[in-house]
């Protein structure tokens, strides 16, 4: 999904969930995170949310298995009036 490792003005947070909306704990997947300068893979098998600070480089991001609908959720801790796609990418 996120090819390379990359940075952001602002505040983050990223959250992987089950698509059931009964049951959000309901994850079924395998999901491969980088954080930080050296990318150290965080490997994801349940429903998690992670916080970014600004600066943070983070990625890359690669979906490698998925049993059951999961959602990806992109949060923007800016109090700007811009959404996300106004937002600038730092390397």
């Amino acid at each position: 999904m996120v090819p390379s490792s990359h940075s952001h003005d602002y505040d983050q947070i990223i959250g992987f969930t089950g698509g059931n909306a009964e049951d959000i704990r309901d994850f079924d997947a395998v999901v491969e995170f980088g954080l930080g300068e050296e990318e150290e893979i965080q490997v994801i098998t349940q429903s998690t949310f992670i916080w970014i600070p600004k600066g943070l480089p983070h990625g890359p991001l690669h979906v490698k298995e998925v049993k059951k609908p999961i959602m990806f959720i992109d949060i923007v801790m800016d109090s700007t009036a811009g959404g996300a796609g106004d937002k600038k990418l730092t390397k």
